[in-house]
């Protein structure tokens, strides 16, 4: 085996005693679409490995503090690129151990500390291999962070590396249910194409097919083999941004928009009292909002009543804009256009009235 060293650390005479080796496999894809082995430290990136067929080498690099370190590269023939190419990283005192193809090796120094807690990300066709030293059991934290009627975004993190290869990941599925009612199901290991990364986020999205209000709980759950075990729960809690801006007796304007969904459109119900009027979609484009600053502004909506409302005196009309099939409200609902005054309201009106004159005849005299 060929070791070359990029620094003055000592030359490694064997495998004995590293505590972690990790191999991994580069498909003839990810080799075409320049994919890459990634350890990754907050923003900084401590190792990133690339094939590039087109200079016959493997590039080995660091980023750190916005800026590329110098590029190490391992020469390879032309032929090693027409086949799926193997790397392992053997964990060393000094840092890593990179062997290609289980030939060209270097040592590529990595402070120890922070490579203890660094993460590893692997883009599309880069396979982790080697799931049969994984613990049996999945070692899989999870943490819901926004649990809302309209969708459900989760973080999972693999607190073991190894358990990342597809072989183990096969047959575990993410399962989300709502009050213990099942409402969503996923792979845990992505779509063909997708990158795999240590720590993850995943988005549930919650239509109307699923009954879900506010309060109840969302609870995201592992299923394998193993059986099935609980990750994370959270209560749904619902936050819309904007309001009724305008309301009349033939329509009521506004805006509305979930600021973890952006990009999905607001379904509203109208009511005038009790009375169902309708359902309108805020996805009207408002340049004001724009111009404001808000990155979102297609989420406007105008809705006229089926017959414009007979405001009478003494009659009371309340205009309610909730979210579809919730009791949501959003802002500046429920917005009277009018109300039911008492006589002894009058009465009250009439000598505060008088009182103001009188005070006004004092002063001009």
């Amino acid at each position: 085996m060929h070791r070359r060293r990029f620094t003055g650390e000592r030359r490694v005479t064997g495998m004995q005693g590293v505590p972690h080796c990790f191999t991994f496999r580069f498909a003839p894809a990810a080799i075409a679409q320049r994919g890459a082995i990634d350890l990754v430290d907050g923003r900084d990136i401590l190792l990133h490995v690339k094939p590039l067929a087109d200079r016959l080498c493997i590039v080995l690099n660091s980023y750190f503090d916005g800026r590329w370190a110098s590029e190490h590269r391992i020469p390879l023939p032309p032929e090693a690129f027409q086949l799926p190419l193997s790397c392992s990283l053997s964990v060393w005192k000094a840092g890593l151990l990179v062997t290609i193809n289980g030939e060209a090796a270097v040592e590529y120094p990595i402070d120890p500390e922070r490579l203890g807690r660094a993460e590893l990300n692997l883009s599309p066709h880069v396979e982790l291999l080697g799931a049969e030293a994984s613990p049996p059991s999945l070692a899989l934290e999870g943490e819901i962070l926004v649990a809302d009627i309209a969708h459900v975004r989760a973080r999972l993190r693999f607190l073991d590396p190894r358990q990342m290869a597809p072989a183990r990941l096969g047959d575990a599925t993410l399962l989300l249910c709502i009050d213990g009612r099942p409402s969503r199901t996923r792979r845990l290991l992505p779509p063909p194409g997708q990158p795999l990364t240590q720590t993850t986020e995943i988005h549930f999205e919650l239509d109307a097919e699923v009954f879900v209000t506010e309060g109840m709980e969302a609870e995201l759950l592992i299923e394998g083999p193993e059986g099935r075990r609980s990750l994370a729960r959270r209560p749904i809690t619902s936050h819309f941004v904007g309001g009724v801006e305008h309301c009349s007796e033939t329509m009521v304007s506004g805006f509305v928009f979930n600021p973890e969904l952006p990009g999905r459109a607001v379904m509203l119900d109208i009511f005038v009292g009790d009375r169902f009027e309708g359902t309108t979609c805020a996805n009207m484009q408002r340049p004001d909002l724009k111009d404001a600053g808000l990155a979102y502004a297609a989420c406007g909506f105008r809705f006229r009543f089926r017959q414009p409302l007979l405001i009478m005196p003494g009659t009371e009309i309340v205009v309610f804009v909730r979210v579809r099939d919730t009791d949501i409200d959003i802002s500046h609902s429920a917005w009277q256009l009018s109300r039911r005054v008492t006589r002894d309201e009058v009465e009250g009106q009439k000598r505060q009235a008088l009182q103001v004159v009188s005070s006004v005849v004092k002063v001009l005299r």
